[in-house]
């Protein structure tokens, strides 16, 4: 799949005007009119073109404070005249967003102003002159520095960004500083992991603009490409598939003439290993062949440079050169390449489980009582085939007063106390079973609480399957610090560290609850414990399938990976969409954006599509049984971050296909089709005409016959 972004400006004199008596440079505009050759800029003065505030009618924008006098920057973030549609101001009418200008949003029928901070961007140098060599820039830069740099001027992310404990080296990265201060937060979080993300974004840039049709990917005569350069890697030798953008206008974070290359949704790389994206002769800038920077052919050499700067890179690049001579490539026809190594995400998943276990006294039941004397805040809703039971529990807090989490000197997650939550449990009317019930642990979605089970009839349809079901509430829902402004503590997009503190702490609480279902105080069975959820509650159930050890499976419903991407475009239930672009003083976010990139790397360890294979396919302990219900009409989710997830998890859908995005498919009823290392699974998808909670909405009744077909050690069977 390609993505490209092209500016023509064709005939264009928006506030350019000639006379030799008309103001110079630095002068205020005479009726918007500048000398030859001047602009007249937002700020009503005279400026060569390129300054702030120069952009003309069709140039990208991010805010109209970029744009030329009497221009506004459009909702679809390019300058345009004063009242062309999508230029709504403070008050204007409108219907959508699609009617306001960029950085404004459409409330109540009212145009509002985000008061996203206006920021210049960082320094960006002028394209090369027309007769000039047309190249990939490669800077290699002397680290650490606190000077400007063009940052992406050298190929990023690149391993000769990495210190010498592995960790990123940010220096010289676009900052608004103190308008956002949210960026060099998130900056900071991400200096301090280990290797660089899953789903990165590569970005090259070069001196002038370059020629679309010459970015050419997974073709015999391709000039991008992308590798696993591990020999012993399972991945090894070219990516089947990935994506590009490509851009020759700058933005406030990249300089103009820029490729960014990525993974392709669900197709995550693999941890602690090493990749390569490189390009390759035949990118052109006006039928001009491409040259290399002064800097690469330092890399690609068999001398190490004498220079200790150069020689480290040299270094570094040791492994691409390896994979070019091992795979009979010609060293000079590599014009400019990246190697880069990940890191291991998922360690933070893998300890908590040994960190929950080791808590003898922040995991108990405090107190358990009846709906008559309920040890909570809130009364019971009387369900019927069922009863509804309320308990106070202890569960270990992994989050201190700012929300993040700390670790040991052994990166083992750090319990910062004990914090007393609400647990609703509901026991199906009967007799138990001798072993105990078996429980599904719910997992509800934003917005909620513990009792969304029994108010959504999740657990009325379970107990007719003879399931108890188990919940607490999510961190800021219910009584849990909930609130007028739980969503946007939750999607803590001013703190980074707070916004994944959240995510963790929902992830440890899975794994307690899967601990509190072995207390003999509630009669469960501690051997058929399943977890079910939908929306975020989906998402930890992801990965709580991945990692917990003593599950038998579960059903999710909508999970949403690429978490990066997926808020940088959300609307629905909070506009976090907006609230990034605030707080990344840009109003021109997507998936391709350097920031964006980097949360999604911050935030990735929680992604349910980088969890998604461990929980059949690739078991992170022990393979699960597993149903994903997909409701195809999601209006929270876009159809990317849904199919990520699908695709990880590379399950069957079951019977009939309404969403096609080439996966395979199967027939009902379904049972024990997947072979795995630890015996037959049953895993499957279904989809269903519904939208974000169709879970609870459309397939309760299968969910629940499902799980309770399992029961007493069975393979459970999906039945339609």
């Amino acid at each position: 799949m390609r993505y490209w972004s092209l500016l023509l400006v064709l005939g264009c004199d928006t506030g350019v005007k000639t006379g030799a008596s008309l103001p110079g440079e630095g002068k205020a505009c005479d009726a918007g009119r500048c000398f030859s050759g001047l602009v007249c800029s937002h700020e009503n003065v005279c400026e060569a073109p390129g300054a702030v505030g120069t952009a003309l009618d069709g140039d990208d924008c991010s805010a109209t404070e970029e744009c030329a006098f009497g221009l506004e920057c459009a909702s679809n973030n390019q300058c345009s005249e004063a009242d062309a549609a999508g230029t709504g101001g403070s008050g204007d009418k409108c219907v959508d967003d699609d009617n306001c200008q960029a950085g404004f949003t459409c409330e109540d029928g009212a145009c509002l102003d985000l008061e996203i901070p206006f920021w210049n961007g960082g320094d960006c140098p002028a394209d090369a002159a027309a007769d000039d060599e047309f190249r990939v820039l490669y800077q290699i830069p002397d680290l650490p520095t606190t000077e400007s740099l063009d940052f992406f001027a050298m190929p990023f992310p690149n391993d000769l960004r990495l210190d010498g404990e592995g960790k990123p080296v940010l220096d010289g990265f676009p900052s608004p500083g103190e308008e956002a201060p949210a960026v060099d937060r998130l900056l900071g979080f991400v200096s301090g992991q280990t290797g660089w993300g899953l789903d990165p974004v590569v970005y090259f840039r070069f001196n002038k603009p370059h020629d679309l049709d010459s970015i050419k990917v997974l073709t015999t005569d391709a000039t991008v490409h992308f590798a696993s350069i591990d020999v012993d890697a399972a991945d090894y030798g070219n990516l089947s598939s990935f994506e590009f953008f490509t851009r020759q206008s700058r933005d406030r974070y990249v300089c103009q003439n820029w490729l960014a290359v990525t993974t392709y949704g669900g197709r995550s790389l693999l941890p602690n290993h090493t990749y390569a994206v490189w390009l390759t002769k035949g990118i052109t800038s006006g039928g001009a062949e491409v040259f290399r920077d002064d800097d690469f052919p330092l890399l690609m050499q068999d001398d190490r440079p004498s220079d200790l700067t150069d020689a480290k890179a040299f270094d570094k690049f040791a492994p691409f050169r390896e994979y070019v001579d091992g795979e009979g490539l010609t060293r000079g026809d590599i014009v400019a390449a990246t190697v880069f190594t990940t890191g291991d995400p998922a360690r933070d998943l893998r300890y908590t489980r040994e960190v929950v276990e080791a808590e003898t006294t922040t995991v108990s039941i405090v107190e358990l009582g009846s709906c008559g004397a309920s040890p909570c805040d809130r009364a019971c809703i009387g369900a019927s085939g069922l009863a509804e039971q309320h308990a106070l529990v202890a569960i270990p807090d992994f989050t201190t007063e700012s929300g993040i989490v700390s670790y040991d000197d052994t990166f083992r997650p750090e319990v910062q106390g004990s914090e007393q939550v609400c647990a609703v449990m509901t026991i199906p009317n009967g007799d138990a079973p001798p072993s105990g019930w078996p429980v599904a642990l719910w997992r509800g979605d934003l917005g909620g609480d513990a009792q969304d089970a029994v108010r959504n009839g999740v657990a009325e349809a379970f107990a007719a399957e003879g399931v108890a079901t188990l919940s607490i509430d999510l961190p800021h829902h219910g009584a849990r610090n909930g609130g007028d402004d739980a969503l946007a503590s939750w999607f803590a997009t001013e703190s980074p560290g707070a916004w994944r503190g959240n995510l963790y702490q929902t992830f440890a609480d899975g794994q307690t609850l899967e601990r509190l279902a072995a207390d003999p105080q509630l009669g469960l069975d501690p051997e058929e414990v399943w977890v079910v959820g939908e929306g975020v509650g989906g998402d930890s159930a992801i990965t709580l399938l991945a990692w917990a050890k003593e599950l038998r499976g579960g059903v999710v419903g909508n999970p949403g990976g690429l978490v990066g991407q997926l808020a940088s475009s959300r609307r629905q239930p909070y506009d976090v969409g907006h609230a990034l672009e605030r707080s990344f003083a840009d109003s021109n976010l997507s998936r391709y954006h350097p920031l964006v990139a980097l949360l999604q790397q911050w935030l990735g360890p929680f992604d349910p599509a980088a969890s998604a294979e461990a929980m059949v396919r690739e078991p992170a302990t022990i393979a699960k049984h597993v149903v994903i219900v997909d409701g195809v009409d999601d209006a929270e989710l876009s159809a990317d971050s849904r199919h990520a997830v699908l695709r990880a998890a590379s399950l069957p859908t079951a019977g009939d296909v309404l969403d096609d995005y080439a996966q395979a498919t199967t027939t009902y009823p379904v049972s024990e089709n997947v072979t795995t290392d630890d015996g037959k699974r049953t895993a499957a998808s279904v989809q269903v005409q519904a939208g974000h909670h169709a879970l609870s909405e459309s397939a309760a009744e299968q969910a629940a016959a499902f799980v309770g077909s399992g029961s007493g050690g069975s393979s459970p069977t999906l039945k339609k």
